[in-house]
């Protein structure tokens, strides 16, 4: 029911984003092709967002389990993005990065265990560097660069079960990338190179979880590199015309050929802000995971589980 969900999910994305193209042909829109010329220019910017929010988790690394939440978070979202004409006939090059990063802090309350705690509920670094050489129309030969971590330490019971870099997972995937839009881009990559990082010290992680292989990776390596096909797809798109209703939603699917390629690893992130004058803005944010190597759920903590994250804001944004 959950896989399902996060098609369906993902479907509607698609629709989304594929309907605000078909509305602005039927206006009458056309869409004014930007000059290009063969060094281009920089366009850089990003949002900073601080709100107070009420949320919940379930089977979430970073923090642990909540029936529900309130606290705050912060959430600042860069990029830095140049497209240029190269020498041979012209050929359109992008050149994407973008860097991520979320914090967050809350009161929770869990009725089964009876615990009320002040602790973090989300803590998130996630950087992306996109290179395309366009080979037609909308379509790209693209290698992607991305990083994803945490940045400080997540304890239970005093025992350091996650960390700056355990896990951290670098994917580094040459692929083919297809642009119907500015709002939407799907990339393919048939033969990725994932590496999972777990460093241990100075407190042993893979002795705090009593696993061989925390997160799937060895600790006298401390890196598991799998190789697989990646799926990624994105949509920035604003919802109405006066740019004051904003979806950002990313789905990653991962296919590690080395174990158990028919489980898909999975990241899903999903950004819907909501504008209500220059500086206050609401906001939603949903956040799910499925690592088939994190066995750190069920009732002896030996499975793997899809982690969810999901808060609802209010506070003030900025954008520069």
């Amino acid at each position: 029911m959950r896989k399902f969900a996060l098609l369906l999910l993902a479907t509607v994305c698609l629709y989304t984003a594929n309907a605000q193209v078909a509305a602005a042909k039927k206006a009458g829109k056309k869409t004014k092709k930007e000059t290009i010329n063969r060094v281009g220019t920089w366009k850089r910017g990003g949002i900073f967002s601080l709100n107070v929010n009420q949320g919940g988790y379930d089977n979430w690394i970073s923090a642990g389990d909540a029936d529900w939440s309130i606290g705050a978070n912060g959430y600042i979202s860069l990029y830095a993005n140049k497209a240029w004409a190269g020498k041979k006939k012209a050929k359109l090059k992008t050149w994407t990065n973008s860097l991520d990063i979320n914090q967050a802090i809350q009161s929770i309350h869990d009725e089964r265990t009876d615990i009320n705690a002040f602790n973090k509920l989300d803590d998130r670094i996630d950087f992306l560097s996109k290179y395309g050489v366009e080979l037609k129309n909308k379509i790209y030969f693209s290698t992607i660069f991305n990083a994803r971590t945490q940045l400080y330490d997540t304890k239970i019971a005093g025992k350091r079960i996650s960390g700056f870099f355990a896990p951290g997972v670098v994917t580094l995937a040459p692929g083919f990338e297809w642009k119907p839009s500015s709002a939407f881009s799907a990339f393919l990559s048939p033969l990725s190179n994932r590496f999972v990082i777990v460093t241990n010290g100075p407190n042993s992680i893979a002795a705090n979880l009593s696993q061989t292989k925390p997160y799937g990776v060895l600790p006298s390596r401390q890196v598991d590199w799998q190789p697989g096909a990646y799926l990624s797809l994105n949509l920035n798109a604003d919802l109405d015309k006066a740019k004051k209703v904003n979806l950002k939603s990313r789905l990653d699917l991962y296919s590690n050929y080395a174990n158990s390629p028919q489980n898909m690893d999975l990241f899903f992130t999903n950004i819907l802000s909501m504008k209500v004058n220059k500086w206050i803005s609401a906001s939603v944010n949903l956040t799910m995971i499925y690592d088939d190597d994190v066995r750190q759920f069920g009732f002896l903590r030996n499975k793997p589980g899809l982690q969810y994250n999901h808060n609802i804001g209010v506070g003030v944004t900025r954008r520069f």
